[in-house]
C-alpha cells in the first residue's frame, strides 16, 4: 500500500497516461488532469524563477482560446502549462487539479479548456489585466501565510486567474498534515 506525505495509506486513480518529461502530470481514466508540485532545484531552475513575461503566442498558437495567446504570462509557468498542453496532445481533460507549479500550470489549463479547475497553493502566473474566458472555470485556494504570491502581485504586476480564495493555517501556521480545506475557507479582504 503506498502512503502519501502524511503517512497514511492512499491508492492512486486508475490512468490513462502519464507526462514522462519536463512537467509532471497524469490524466485519470475519469480524464482528471493532476498536475502535481514538484519543486525540486531543476523545477526552480526550468520554471519558477523565470518570472520574466512573455505571451503564448510566442510559444505556440492557442485554437482552443485564443485569449490564452493574447495574454501575457509569467515565463516559467507558461512553458509548463505548454509542456502539459502537449502532454495531452487532443485528450481534453474533465477537471483540473494542480498544487503550486501544478497550480499555476493548472490555472492557465483550466482557463484553457474551460473546465472545473481547482489549484491548491497557487502562484500568480498571468500578468496584465486581459479578460480571459474560461477565468470563471478556475478555483485558487492559497495559504494566507504565504507571501510569495501577494509579493509577486504587488511588485511583478502578477495575479491569480479565476476565484481566490485563502487557506486559514491552524494556529497561526500550516501544520503539514492538517493543512485542508477541513481547518477553514476564507473569502480575503475586499473579495467577499
Amino acid at each position: 500500500m503506498r502512503r502519501n506525505w502524511c503517512g497514511r495509506p492512499f491508492a492512486l486513480p486508475p490512468l490513462r497516461a502519464k507526462v514522462t518529461k519536463g512537467a509532471k502530470g497524469c490524466l485519470t481514466t475519469a480524464d482528471v488532469l493532476i498536475i502535481p508540485a514538484r519543486n525540486g532545484f531543476s523545477d526552480w531552475t526550468a520554471y519558477n524563477l523565470k518570472a520574466f513575461s512573455i505571451q503564448w503566442a510566442w510559444l505556440g498558437s492557442d485554437k482552443l482560446n485564443p485569449w490564452i495567446g493574447a495574454a501575457t504570462w509569467h515565463m516559467g509557468f507558461a512553458e509548463h502549462a505548454l509542456e502539459v498542453a502537449k502532454f495531452l496532445n487532443t485528450r481534453r481533460p474533465k477537471f483540473v487539479i494542480g498544487y503550486s507549479l501544478g497550480a499555476a500550470s493548472a490555472q492557465i489549463s483550466g482557463a484553457r479548456y474551460q473546465v472545473p479547475t481547482v489549484a491548491f497553493a497557487a502562484p500568480c502566473p498571468m500578468m496584465g489585466k486581459l479578460p480571459i474566458p474560461g477565468k470563471a472555470w478556475v478555483m485558487d485556494f492559497v495559504h494566507t501565510d504565504d507571501v510569495i504570491g501577494p509579493v509577486l502581485e504587488q511588485w511583478v504586476g502578477l495575479r491569480w486567474l479565476g476565484g481566490v480564495r485563502s487557506l486559514l493555517p491552524p494556529k497561526g501556521r500550516l501544520q503539514p498534515c492538517n493543512a485542508g480545506l477541513h481547518r477553514g475557507v476564507a473569502t480575503p479582504a475586499g473579495q467577499g
